[in-house]
């Protein structure tokens, strides 16, 4: 064989082999392989996922709570490579931060009202999503009683369908007794006031940890059911999950399933809902609930 011809075979093949592995690769350096875990969508489509993160936050004395869990965090929401992420309880805009840092091309919005280490923030892909800065908002501020987290309110502008969105994370209140039900439903009707008066025409989804089922069939049971019984205007997306098997439902962290995490839309997206998933990284991960969260990433995508 000719040795100059030799020469540059192995470096060619050196060279695409260092390429390839490069610590430095997104697509090699995940902590964790979540990938037989997640379902592949259109790449023409809205990927909206609402994720509780089990208080993300700094500790006290020193930030291993964060610092510890970032790799395995961002591996899952790298490799889910949706659009948008509403997350609850985030400590602080800085671990917000740190977290859309550790996955290339995303960015993070923190709350403009800080419910301390119970705060909301979104994290966006800044390829696929515009963010209007001026439509940033938190809402209900002085109502501790139905939001003790105050709903962040969002527009976005999807760059693959054209999409324009309004999304409302919420954290409502937790807790199965009765005053504390009726501190959801307060919430949910305000919400649904909120949504009539100003955004009555537009692209609204309203996503987060709800803290309660939306699966009852009576008022009295069902502290959303303002929203779900005007089925002409509303919609949740993931009622097939609430209605379905437990082993898909969002919150695995008790011992005994729950499904808390929705996602609600306006009559204006309900042509678009193409599906909406629990995603159930434990299978791929063994110790997803103590480096990750209780809860698990609920998806809706719109094409």
């Amino acid at each position: 064989m000719n040795n100059r011809f030799f020469f540059t075979l192995v470096l060619v093949v050196f060279v695409l082999g260092w390429s390839s592995c490069k610590k430095d690769d997104p697509e090699q350096s995940w902590a964790i392989d979540f990938g037989d875990c997640i379902e592949t969508t259109s790449s023409n489509a809205l990927e909206v996922v609402t994720l509780n993160l089990e208080n993300f936050r700094l500790s006290s004395s020193h930030d291993y709570n964060v610092t510890i869990r970032i790799p395995y965090i961002a591996s899952l929401l790298g490799q889910l490579d949706a659009d948008i992420v509403a997350l609850q309880e985030i400590g602080s805009e800085y671990v917000a931060q740190r977290l859309a840092d550790e996955i290339p091309g995303w960015e993070a919005v923190f709350t403009p009202s800080s419910s301390g280490d119970q705060s909301l923030a979104y994290l966006y892909k800044t390829s696929e999503v515009d963010l209007y800065e001026e439509e940033t908002e938190a809402l209900y501020k002085d109502d501790y009683y139905a939001f003790p987290r105050p709903p962040f309110k969002i527009k976005i502008h999807h760059k693959g369908t054209g999409i324009e969105v309004y999304l409302i994370n919420n954290h409502l209140k937790a807790f199965g007794d009765y005053a504390n039900e009726e501190r959801r439903r307060d919430a949910s009707e305000k919400l649904q006031n909120y949504i009539d008066s100003y955004l009555a025409d537009e692209a609204v989804i309203v996503l987060g940890d709800y803290n309660d089922y939306i699966s009852e069939n009576y008022y009295s049971d069902n502290v959303f059911w303002n929203f779900v019984s005007d089925e002409v205007h509303y919609r949740f997306a993931d009622m097939n999950i609430a209605m379905g098997d437990e082993e898909y439902w969002s919150y695995p962290g008790s011992s005994y399933y729950s499904h808390l995490d929705h996602i609600l839309m306006t009559n204006e997206l309900f042509d678009l809902h193409q599906s909406t998933t629990t995603i159930r990284p434990s299978y791929c991960y063994s110790n997803y609930l103590n480096m990750v969260s209780d809860h698990r990433p609920v998806m809706a995508v719109f094409k």
